[in-house]
């Protein structure tokens, strides 16, 4: 099986296709490095979405989540 390289923590890894020559030209991170990088986008997706919808207007009518209190 061959092997690549994870660019983000530089381990190697077994090929995803699981084929004996894989002569893939694209660069992928690792499984551990991707649900990581997945967390951080989902996280900060989360807290823009907060920020944009949240309780910031102390709920005079103006918020988004004013009547789900």
């Amino acid at each position: 099986m061959t092997h690549h390289f994870c660019p983000t923590c530089e381990q190697p890894y077994g090929c995803p296709r699981a084929e004996e020559d894989c002569g893939s030209p694209h660069i992928y991170d690792c499984y551990g490095c991707y649900v990581r990088r997945h967390r951080k986008q989902l996280s900060a997706l989360l807290a823009s979405i907060t920020m944009r919808f949240g309780d910031d207007q102390s709920c005079a009518g103006y918020g988004a989540f004013c009547f789900a209190h």
